[in-house]
């Protein structure tokens, strides 16, 4: 039997694991989440939280660089 202590940590592993997937695939230009929304729920959300993050991190690089070149 598994304790609850367990699947909690298993599960923070899980979803660990899912949001480096979807940061992962940003980088790699994959924009299609392989976990379907209805259902796999709760791996399709931790993807995509991954994914935007480092959508939305290079997005502030990309303007930073614009406004240097900008200033020149």
């Amino acid at each position: 039997m598994v304790s609850g202590k367990n699947a909690r940590d298993n599960e923070r592993k899980i979803k660990m694991n899912l949001y480096e997937q979807g940061k992962l695939a940003f980088i790699r230009g994959d924009v299609t989440n392989p976990y379907h929304l209805n259902s796999k729920f709760r791996e399709h959300r931790n993807w995509q939280l991954g994914f935007d993050q480092a959508y939305f991190r290079n997005l502030e690089r990309v303007q930073q660089r614009e406004q240097k070149i900008n200033k020149l």
